[in-house]
């Protein structure tokens, strides 16, 4: 009978394999079919469909560098550093303690994320035919530095001995009585001007100005990485033939847990 499990088992991972290889290649088709364009291409483009008296919604390739966005260049809440963009999350370390009541059984160290902030004014791409603002929405750029980590005994929270960030009292202001609870920790990291960054997104200028953001299509995705186009297409090729030979390799460990199964019936 486990045979038929070990069976069931292999092959339901080897749906979830064929599923990421679904999406690995519809990442690098995706990517491979449309063309780079400069900042200068996107905002003609911008320009020919206003002209026409349509709405302009397209999406885009584009190389570049960050840079200050139209309010300037903001200010870290943590770290007080120059960025285009930044954020902050605020964790809790703690002891978790086992399921089962054992003499053996040891509590488990774990960190659990309380939440996290971020910027959301938009920064400019900029190359040298112009520049085109970019919005990130929820997205995390690639291309980030830490710029800030604390961590907070407990003890801390209640004392005057050091300052704790208010970040860090809001996050703990439901837990800090738990007597399970070791520090809160809060790290930052930020985009800074000048990070070379490709983008792939829907450029639109329903903001009143071209902005590349999150596509509105439901499976389309938008990309901010530090590796170029070329090699980001190479990265999803090798994780789709790693997927295939994992859902491969699980079907074949599949299939011969039915045939001993089979075996074990004629024998």
């Amino acid at each position: 009978m486990w045979w038929i499990v070990t069976a069931v088992v292999f092959l339901l991972f080897a749906g979830v394999a064929y599923v990421a290889e679904l999406v690995f290649r519809s990442d690098w088709r995706q990517m491979a079919r449309l063309s780079e364009m400069s900042c200068a291409d996107v905002a003609a483009l911008a320009a020919t469909a206003r002209e026409a008296g349509g709405s302009f919604g397209e999406t885009v390739q584009v190389n570049g560098v960050t840079a200050e966005g139209p309010g300037g260049l903001m200010t870290a809440p943590l770290s007080r550093r120059k960025c285009v963009w930044w954020e902050y999350q605020v964790s809790r370390v703690y002891w978790r303690e086992p399921a089962e009541k054992d003499d053996k059984a040891q509590p488990t160290r774990v960190t659990e994320h309380l939440g996290h902030r971020h910027s959301t004014d938009r920064f400019l791409l900029t190359d040298e035919s112009g520049s085109v603002a970019v919005s990130l929405g929820a997205n995390r750029p690639e291309g980030t530095v830490g710029s800030h980590f604390a961590d907070y005994a407990r003890s801390e929270l209640g004392s005057s001995s050091r300052a704790v960030p208010e970040q860090v009292l809001n996050a703990a202001a439901k837990t800090r009585d738990d007597s399970r609870t070791i520090s809160y920790e809060i790290r930052e990291h930020i985009l800074t001007p000048g990070v070379p960054l490709f983008v792939q997104g829907e450029a639109s200028d329903r903001a009143g100005q071209v902005v590349i953001g999150r596509p509105r299509r439901t499976n389309a995705k938008l990309i901010v990485s530090v590796i170029g186009r070329d090699q980001l297409i190479l990265d999803k090729k090798a994780d789709q033939r790693l997927a295939r030979a994992v859902r491969l390799g699980l079907t074949v460990i599949a299939g011969l847990s039915l045939f001993f199964y089979l075996l074990t019936l004629v024998f």
